[in-house]
């Protein structure tokens, strides 16, 4: 690997799952005390009894990696992993500076209002944190319609997010 003294990187597409967060059965069927990486990279063996807030800083530090974005990965309802990295996030802890959370793109804007004014902070405001949303179709997986994009619910969705500046 090439020095990378002085270079501060962002991994842009982190998952957690496991100790102090939702357990996943995601890789290779174990139960993480991990976080994986956008390369699917796991820091931690699965199988050591998982990752500290510590041991992950540390890890990230060696890496030259001083922020991630949590994307979610849907291990627990929407609300609840969302509310879980926005906690994280707002108080400083690990190193997630950002959020990408599941809404609910295929429900229309309604839906998707709904769920960010369940992320709204006591001043209305939503977390300066949260940085967008996504919903994640495999095809074969959920056998979404290759047009579902186009669909009336979903754009009326772009246009709720593009309001919040979340696209």
């Amino acid at each position: 690997m090439e020095n990378l003294e002085g270079v501060s990187i962002v991994d842009s597409h982190v998952h957690f799952a496991g100790v102090g967060c939702h357990a996943s059965t995601f890789a290779n069927g174990d139960v993480l005390g991990a976080y994986v990486d956008s390369c699917g990279t796991t820091f931690r063996n699965p199988r050591s009894g998982g990752c500290s807030g510590s041991d992950l800083k540390q890890d990230m530090k060696n890496l030259n990696i001083s922020e991630v974005v949590f994307v979610e990965c849907g291990l627990a309802s929407p609300l609840e992993e969302a509310s879980w990295a926005i906690g994280q996030a707002t108080a400083g802890n690990y190193i997630i500076k950002k959020v990408v959370a599941h809404v609910p793109m295929t429900e229309g804007a309604k839906a998707v209002s709904k769920f960010l004014d369940r992320l709204n902070l006591k001043d209305g405001s939503l977390p300066c944190c949260l940085a967008g949303g996504r919903e994640v179709y495999q095809l074969g997986y959920s056998n979404p319609k290759f047009n579902l994009c186009l669909s009336p619910e979903y754009t009326s969705s772009l246009e709720v997010l593009e309001a919040h500046g979340l696209l």
